[in-house]
């Protein structure tokens, strides 16, 4: 990666919104790992937050992290049916088809007032999903 400078006990990444530096501490008999943010603002550091983390914590640390990022599964792209089963467990209906009885029903609760907010629940599809619909009908 680019953004990462390297030394032997230091690392610094530059982020989107300031700088990220891991530093291996080893002060008197004490040996611990130093994280530190600095958050920018226009340019100039605002903050700067720490972890300090003793070196017998550091094996349930990386235990964390590693857990962490597996999870969070980066860089993976997801497939198409991945996004569809995440879509599906916040509205039902996301991604199927629009039957006429379906855009016919939309057609009657927009007109006498419901909010798209009202529809997406009804219709268990999300918001962006029923103001699509609304503008292919030409409602909106």
């Amino acid at each position: 990666m680019e953004n990462i400078e390297e030394s032997n006990k230091s690392f610094r990444i530059e982020t989107a919104i300031g700088a990220v530096s891991i530093d291996i501490v080893e002060e008197d008999a004490m040996r611990y790992l130093k994280i530190t943010q600095c958050k920018q603002i226009a340019g100039r550091e605002l903050n700067e937050q720490k972890i300090f983390i003793l070196d017998s914590e550091l094996e349930d640390f990386k235990k964390a992290i590693d857990k962490v990022i597996s999870r969070w599964e980066i860089g993976k792209p997801k497939t198409f049916k991945e996004v569809k089963e995440e879509a599906r467990k916040k509205h039902s209906c996301a991604y199927m088809p629009w039957e006429p009885e379906d855009d016919n029903l939309l057609l009657k609760y927009y007109k006498s007032g419901c909010s798209i907010k009202t529809l997406s629940e009804m219709f268990e599809r999300s918001t962006n999903s029923i103001e699509s619909r609304l503008k292919k009908l030409k409602l909106l």
